[in-house]
């Protein structure tokens, strides 16, 4: 009676153990066999979807053996004796909570895994959740701005902002933060993103870089940020894109310009124009890296387009303009 019951106080671990067999009661040593299971399965699966294939690469050979159970066999007889799941869960009602991942344990008091989780969900939500949860991607909900981009430049430009920092954040989000604008500017760089994620989605898809008519400074005026399903649904036209092209787009004002950042919008719809524009000298250096030059300049403006690039521009477009009021200042001043 006293051994049936220290034998059933027996735990079958991950190592082999001293049991007499209920099939052909031998008194024997275990064999144990590590058994892959449902866990090991959405471990695995899971693994490959969420992290990029080097960090998985990297991570499954370490998980997926933890999620293994241990099997206890009769050597004679080649019965199951016990087993232990991969993971041990504990009572919630108990005061201090153990769990167990293959050989490792974690012990927390109630309280202090109640904070863990709170904390790790928060940390999940803000950084997992799908970016058409809660965003208005097709602008629908967002008022639409007349306001023009010379408008924009003499309220929220590079000059305005050196002068009164103060002013030009309150120009800006009095008249343009989360407003729509429809504007046309040439594409400077395409920059294409990682659409890799739990929901396979992500708001940075392809960012166009666009350098605007009458320019701002160096550095290209705007970063437009699309997300994944914009850029499935136009892929013709992004895929079309190269240096010079002139787009006509409409996006959501995010974010001002910074020492360090360009004006970023989260563009909805685009549309390639007639004309290019060569845009040579476009400074393509991080803005952070030659933060303290951009200052000290004053931030110089990049060379207009010539007379032989905007005459491929469109007839009547706002380079043509540009250069007829300045052939017209040149004339009355000789």
């Amino acid at each position: 009676m006293g051994k049936e019951k220290v034998e059933d106080e027996i735990v079958f671990d991950r190592t082999p153990i001293l049991f007499t067999c209920h099939y052909c009661s031998s008194r024997v040593t275990t064999t144990v066999e590590f058994e892959y299971n449902i866990v090991s399965a959405f471990v695995f699966f899971g693994t490959l979807y969420i992290l990029t294939p080097l960090q998985a690469l990297i991570m499954l050979p370490i998980v997926v053996p933890l999620t293994k159970s241990s099997v206890h066999k009769c050597p004679n007889c080649f019965e199951e004796l016990g087993s232990k799941k991969c993971l041990g869960v504990p009572n919630f009602d108990d005061e201090v909570l153990s769990f167990n991942f293959g050989d490792c344990a974690v012990v927390l008091s109630r309280k202090s895994l109640c904070i863990v989780l709170a904390v790790l969900a928060v940390v999940l939500y803000y950084t997992y959740i799908p970016p058409h949860v809660g965003y208005d991607h097709a602008g629908k909900n967002h008022r639409k701005t007349l306001k023009t981009w010379e408008e924009f430049k003499t309220e929220c430009g590079a000059d305005i902002i050196l002068e009164n920092r103060v002013k030009a954040a309150l120009n800006f989000d009095e008249n343009y933060h989360h407003n729509t604008v429809t504007w046309d500017g040439y594409i400077v760089k395409k920059l294409k993103g990682n659409d890799k994620g739990p929901w396979g989605q992500n708001d940075h898809s392809m960012t166009l870089l666009v350098k605007m008519m009458p320019t701002d400074s160096s550095y290209p005026d705007l970063a437009i940020s699309y997300g994944t399903q914009i850029v499935k649904e136009n892929k013709t036209v992004f895929d079309s894109l190269d240096k010079g092209d002139h787009i006509e787009f409409e996006a959501i004002f995010m974010a001002l310009q910074s020492e360090s950042n360009l004006n970023h919008l989260h563009g909805h719809t685009i549309k390639k124009l007639p004309g290019r524009w060569a845009l040579e000298g476009v400074n393509l250096a991080s803005k952070h890296d030659s933060a303290h030059d951009y200052y000290e300049q004053n931030i110089q403006e990049s060379p207009q387009p010539s007379a032989s690039t905007s005459a491929s521009a469109p007839e009547g477009s706002e380079s043509e303009k540009v250069n007829q009021s300045e052939s017209q200042q040149q004339s009355s001043q000789g």
